[in-house]
């Protein structure tokens, strides 16, 4: 028995397309031969039509007119219809952050952190000693006043000015130097913590003026207000600079002159 090959069958379509074909009694088809027909549509009068056998080279064939004139209109080249365009993605919103003063950032933060350190005094007045720490809670009060008339949010009054040897009404705003330097002699004295608390309140503090200057420099409408507030911020040191004083030697002045 012959044996009829898909090859056989191109080579035939090639010369002469036909649109039905009668195997020779005595040959039969390949598997590969049989699919070559089917493919093509066209009719085979050996037995029923069987399910087509989906190979690889079929999706080559398809995509190829060539290998079929009568395939798909003739030969004739289908234009495929063009894709539906893609939505347009939506454009995602990118947040600007707001544009931000850093001159006053840098201001505002700092009196911030000094605020800070005042609660941190309080509370270890508190612990010691109660009139201190009332006397603190004072300043603490005329410091955030003091923040606020920076931040242009409200008014700071000057503090009442209790004179003593070195701090007197016309030097109160001033920004007086230490009355002695605190050493780890002061830190031993009965009050040697409420001594280092205040000291480190008044170094704080005394970081303020030179962070205004900067911040203000140039700008003369602001350089009025700015010097009134470092006046007042004056007053609280030299206050602090008394109490002090006060936890060292009592009621006398330990300012040297």
């Amino acid at each position: 028995m012959k044996f009829i090959t898909e090859d056989e069958l191109r080579y035939l379509y090639r010369k002469e397309p036909f649109t039905t074909y009668e195997p020779e009694p005595g040959t039969r088809l390949t598997p590969g031969a049989r699919q070559f027909l089917l493919d093509r549509g066209i009719d085979l009068y050996d037995e029923p039509r069987a399910n087509p056998i989906i190979r690889e080279s079929l999706t080559q064939e398809i995509c190829c007119p060539s290998a079929n004139p009568n395939h798909n209109g003739g030969g004739k080249k289908v234009e495929q219809a063009a894709s539906p365009p893609e939505p347009a993605q939506p454009v995602q919103e990118v947040k600007v952050p707001k544009k931000c003063n850093w001159r006053t950032k840098m201001v505002r933060t700092k009196l911030c952190s000094v605020e800070a350190v005042f609660l941190r005094c309080e509370q270890t007045l508190l612990e010691t000693d109660i009139l201190m720490a009332q006397n603190l809670t004072r300043l603490s009060k005329q410091f955030s006043d003091i923040r606020h008339m920076v931040e242009g949010k409200g008014m700071a009054q000057n503090l009442p000015c209790k004179e003593c040897h070195g701090v007197t009404c016309e030097n109160f705003s001033d920004d007086l130097e230490d009355c002695f330097e605190i050493t780890d002699f002061h830190v031993q004295l009965e009050k040697g913590r409420e001594i280092l608390a205040l000291h480190e309140l008044r170094c704080a503090l005394r970081e303020i003026e030179p962070v205004m200057l900067q911040a203000f420099e140039g700008n003369d409408a602001a350089i009025g207000p700015c010097m009134d507030a470092i006046g007042k911020i004056n007053q609280i040191i030299n206050t602090v600079s008394q109490m002090i004083c006060g936890a060292v030697g009592g009621k006398e002045c330990q300012r040297k002159m």
